[in-house]
């Protein structure tokens, strides 16, 4: 992008609602609820298809321009982070979307807490030591958790004492999504359960409201443009990837259908702490 070009953007993109500008959001905009009843079917709908065969939005950048223009608007604010949001297909059937994404270039604040319930000097308690878990024990942990001593925020059990866990811990961690889940990979034993630290362990969740969208920081403002992309793009693969794991588990009818979406992210934003956020054209 040429300087005049980027000037332009950025005057744009901070110009006033009365100035024909660039459409930015600030949020990502909800889809009204439809009035009648029994309209949610099986197969593709109006609305499905027309966000398949919409075409692009003109006013869409790439993503390396992008980045450009929302550091030009964030000049000053260094600790700003950039977010991602994504936009995925979403119905009254639909299980909200979620998952786990390494990054690239790490862009948390702060380390994980990685507590790992497993008896002690047992073999899972020897491995998820050695896989380097912050905090390692058994009942000894529940009320450090309780009284704030320790903040996780991953908690990994052994099946053996996920009984114990989930009668003294479900009410406290349970409403902070913190809760060892074997479907959600944070129940194991062993050797299983070291790779389970591993893959926790500097990893960023992610999850959809109940309309679809996902809006996660993967990026800070200093980090360097290529860094910034990088770490876009592998968050929307793992989206990606994410979304075609849980149709294919569900055998979601709409793949089957010949007019199907050929993938469940409807569309991609990426914005700032304080800025607006631009619609990518590339990812």
């Amino acid at each position: 992008m040429s300087l005049p070009t980027l000037r332009s953007a950025v005057a744009r993109a901070t110009a006033g609602p009365s100035t024909a500008a660039r459409t930015f959001a600030t949020s990502a905009s909800v889809a009204a609820k439809g009035s009648g009843k029994g309209k949610d079917k099986s197969n593709v709908t109006k609305g499905q298809l027309k966000h398949k065969n919409a075409p692009p939005d003109p006013e869409a950048m790439k993503l390396a321009d992008a980045i450009r223009v929302l550091r030009a608007l964030e000049i000053a604010n260094t600790g700003s982070a950039f977010s991602v949001q994504v936009k995925t297909f979403t119905n009254k059937h639909t299980i909200p979307l979620r998952g786990r994404v390494h990054l690239p270039t790490d862009a948390r604040r702060k380390p994980d807490v990685v507590v790992v319930f497993a008896d002690p000097d047992s073999p899972s308690s020897e491995a998820a030591i050695a896989a380097g878990a912050t905090h390692v024990g058994s009942d000894d942990l529940i009320p450090k958790i309780l009284d704030g001593t320790i903040e996780p925020n991953i908690v990994i059990s052994t099946p053996t004492l996920l009984p114990q866990v989930t009668k003294s811990l479900a009410r406290f961690l349970g409403p902070k999504g913190l809760m060892p889940n074997a479907k959600r990979g944070t129940v194991g034993e062993g050797q299983a359960l070291a790779q389970l630290v591993r893959n926790a362990a500097g990893s960023v969740e992610f999850k959809a409201n109940k309309i679809g969208y996902i809006r996660n920081a993967v990026a800070r403002m200093h980090f360097h443009p290529d860094a910034i992309e990088e770490n876009v793009r592998a968050f929307v693969k793992s989206v990606r990837d994410a979304s075609a794991a849980q149709a294919t588990a569900a055998e979601d009818p709409i793949k089957k259908n010949k007019n199907a979406l050929t993938s469940t992210v409807l569309h991609v934003r990426i914005g700032t702490t304080q800025g607006p956020s631009i619609e990518i054209s590339n990812v």
